[in-house]
């Protein structure tokens, strides 16, 4: 399961998994350790337009509240499921709606020239 206390599905990591699953550009990241910098090299996108799943997972998701907030859980299973085959169906899907958001237009461009080479 996974849970989402007081947050939405653009928190929600374990999506990146579908997005691995389904072919999607990975980036390089870097991380300033104390031994000096590291090549991270397969930092994930971004996850802005991750909440694009909520409609899709609505009929398992379960709901709550804790206190004051809102909770959900989500079988991971099913939500790594669902987020591959809407990537696999739609390649531009789950990407945020940010003209200057560089991962989701690095994304764009990718899907485009695989596109036309074909």
């Amino acid at each position: 399961w996974v849970l989402l206390p007081g947050v939405d599905h653009t928190v929600n990591t374990s999506i990146h998994f579908g997005e691995a699953l389904a072919g999607r550009k990975r980036f390089v990241g870097w991380a300033l350790t104390p031994a000096g910098i590291v090549e991270c090299p397969v930092f994930p996108g971004c996850s802005l337009g991750f909440q694009a799943l909520a409609m899709d997972l609505q009929e398992v998701t379960r709901s709550g509240t804790l206190g004051e907030g809102q909770i959900q859980a989500i079988p991971l299973t099913r939500l790594i499921q669902v987020a591959r085959d809407k990537i696999l169906q739609d390649p531009l899907a789950l990407l945020c709606d940010r003209p200057h958001c560089a991962r989701c237009q690095a994304v764009r461009k990718e899907v485009s020239s695989n596109i036309s080479d074909q």
